[in-house]
């Protein structure tokens, strides 16, 4: 029970006990009888299936719960090193109740939902759409549902149920008053009813997204490790995908439309974030080798902590993405490929955005802006990939609004494509983690071949000789004002 117990704590059939399970019992005859009476094309799986996938679900959870407890009680690779309490057993004894009440609304949207009625049994459409919606939109959600969750308000008359037991379980991720579980259903409800509306559902779809959330579920508080840390090793974005038993422990103890531009923003964020993490790899390797590098000294760990908020601008960029999405009229419904597009953001960059670039770093080395907002920049000597992003909010703002001409060109005059978006913007973060990693990847023979090479864009060695002398020229220039 939470500290202070809120409305719709306890559930509709508290008062029923062990006899709750007769609620299901209308629909289960009815379904039963409807595949005895009916014939042929008349007889629909779906509504017969409910059944046995609430079975499958009461039993997967089993599965983990007996695993877990038997974990716990053996005491190996514990996350927690404590044993279950028997009032805490006690308190999460309910936890099938999420199962009955998911089992009613199954039933019900089946009969006022005219899409939910002869689905088949699998469409790669619907499935597709269904893990883009759950990565786009729907995790964006829970995240904010969470965290309002955490409000001292929310979490006091609600939230701290579910907090009160220390050593997790597999069911303790499904303990919650029965108001939480409606927004949780409401909120995880989003891909399959947009796979019925759009008439792409599919059974695999419904019932292989529920067992999905009833895997994490109790992946996530099994009180043990199942997920081998040398995956997060070889492949670093892993932790953005998903959480483990580890992950949530810690935090235990710390107490629109069918429109595709909008769903890739979130898995474009995921790109963004591997290609820079790829970049920083790769630079800190061959930093720490030795081999080829420009400027011939190691990575401080000042330098590592003072760049560490390096995905800030990532998240930036999104944000105004997503609210440059909702109110320009011409960015939504983006086709794939427009070639006129491609080559007005080419000369839109190659002409006025390359020459207010120039006089906006000129403006930024001047000693009153140098001062307060770009010698943080130029505080390491030994560049990173992301040192090219590490600059004050407003300087981000100034750099956000200048890149952004292509784009809102090709918006306003119905040019724009979602090649010209995702790859103008890759290009930058390829062109910026390429011109700071501290090696050169140019050879040295294409600016003989082709001189005019050296003034198309920055390239590292240009870089780290303006990185390596800016900080004393600034400073001797900053004095000299003064």
């Amino acid at each position: 029970m939470a500290s202070k117990p809120g409305i719709l704590t306890d559930w509709p059939w508290k008062s029923l006990g062990s006899f709750k399970y007769v609620i299901l019992a209308p629909w289960v005859v009815h379904s039963i009888y409807s595949l005895i009476i009916k014939d042929g094309k008349e007889r629909d799986p779906v509504y017969v299936l409910f059944f046995p996938f609430l079975l499958w679900r009461t039993l997967h959870n089993q599965i983990w719960i007996s695993l877990s407890r038997y974990r716990t009680a053996k005491g190996n690779n514990r996350i927690v090193d404590k044993s279950i309490e028997f009032e805490q057993v006690d308190r999460e004894s309910n936890w099938d109740d999420q199962i009955l009440l998911n089992g009613i609304l199954f039933y019900v949207g089946y009969m006022i939902l005219p899409g939910a009625a002869h689905m088949p049994i699998w469409r790669t459409d619907g499935v597709l759409l269904t893990i883009l919606l759950h990565m786009g939109p729907v995790e964006f959600l829970y995240y904010w549902l969470h965290r309002a969750l955490h409000h001292h308000y929310l979490y006091s008359r609600y939230h701290s149920h579910h907090h009160s037991s220390i050593v997790t379980e597999p069911i303790t991720s499904v303990i919650h008053p029965f108001a939480e579980h409606l927004a949780y259903f409401i909120l995880f409800s989003i891909p399959l009813l947009a796979g019925i509306f759009m008439r792409k559902s599919s059974i695999a779809a419904v019932f292989g997204y529920i067992s999905y959330i009833d895997f994490m579920n109790n992946m996530g508080h099994c009180n043990f490790e199942l997920i081998p840390k040398m995956l997060f090793s070889i492949f670093p974005p892993l932790k953005y995908l998903m959480y483990t038993p580890s992950i949530y422990s810690l935090i235990i103890k710390d107490g629109k439309e069918r429109d595709p531009v909008y769903v890739l923003f979130f898995l474009f964020l995921l790109w963004r974030t591997l290609h820079n993490q790829i970049w920083i790899s790769l630079s800190r390797y061959r930093t720490a080798k030795g081999n080829n590098r420009i400027v011939d000294k190691s990575n401080k760990f000042e330098q590592v902590d003072r760049e560490s908020n390096w995905v800030d601008q990532i998240l930036l960029n999104r944000i105004l993405f997503y609210v440059g999405y909702m109110i320009l009229p011409g960015a939504a419904h983006m086709p794939l490929w427009r070639t006129d597009g491609v080559l007005l953001t080419i000369l839109l960059h190659m002409g006025p955005v390359e020459f207010l670039y120039y006089w906006l770093h000129r403006a930024l080395h001047h000693h009153y802006l140098y001062s307060r907002y770009h010698s943080h920049h130029h505080s390491s000597i030994v560049t990173e990939p992301i040192t090219s992003v590490i600059h004050p909010f407003a300087e981000h703002l100034a750099y956000f609004i200048l890149f952004s001409i292509p784009l809102l060109a090709g918006i306003f005059m119905g040019k724009i494509s979602i090649t010209t978006i995702f790859g103008y913007i890759s290009y930058i973060d390829f062109m910026n983690n390429m011109g700071h990693c501290n090696l050169e990847l140019i050879p040295k023979m294409l600016f003989s071949i082709f001189p005019l090479l050296q003034m198309i864009d920055c390239f590292t060695s240009r870089v780290s000789l303006s990185t390596s002398h800016s900080i004393q020229d600034q400073l001797l220039s900053f004095h000299a004002h003064l």
